[in-house]
């Protein structure tokens, strides 16, 4: 008989972002990278509406800074949609640009952050999503309108000052976390 596991919504969203956060920085598939990082805004837009939770999504909100806004809302939704529906572009090819995925990503692990925050649902946060949007502000830092929000988290976390092309010391600190799936091997 098979093993069930109970789950609920916000933990699929944890486990999701985490899976994804560690193929990233593995190196594994972009492409399954965003694909994992578009349900889990899918899933955490839902709660966030059925929450009434105001704080809208990085492109509603004032994390990005508002000349760069259009670029960002273009990176986060062509690739993901293309992987997701075949109904209205079943012979189309997409002209797919693999660094998409870290703005998707970054996407989810910022929505799951203030989803899960004790303004809202009181879960726990994800240290591979905090990781990710760390690294995303030392990779990107012309996007992010307030860098010391990652400041203060390196400073929180004993991170030292990190090269966000080292994904080897990346990996080491996600390997740190000790991270493990809570459903376990399928």
């Amino acid at each position: 008989m098979m093993k069930k596991v109970a789950l609920t919504k916000i933990q699929v969203a944890e486990i999701q972002i985490n899976e994804a956060v560690y193929l990233f920085f593995h190196r594994r598939s972009s492409i399954a990278v965003e694909t994992l990082a578009g349900a889990t805004i899918d899933t955490l837009r839902s709660l966030a509406k059925h929450h009434g939770y105001g704080v809208g999504l990085i492109h509603d909100s004032d994390l990005i800074k508002p000349e760069k806004k259009s670029e960002w809302i273009r990176y986060l939704h062509k690739s993901i949609n293309f992987f997701k529906h075949a109904d209205k572009d079943h012979d189309k090819i997409l002209e797919y640009r693999p660094e998409s995925c870290r703005f998707m990503l970054l996407e989810a692990c910022y929505l799951y952050r203030h989803i899960a925050s004790d303004r809202c649902l009181k879960y726990r946060q994800s240290p591979y999503g905090l990781l990710f949007e760390y690294w995303f502000s030392l990779k990107y830092p012309q996007f992010i309108k307030d860098q010391k929000n990652y400041q203060n988290f390196q400073n929180a976390s004993n991170i030292p000052d990190l090269d966000p092309n080292d994904f080897e010391v990346f990996q080491m600190t996600l390997d740190g976390f000790g991270w493990v799936t809570q459903t376990g091997p399928l």
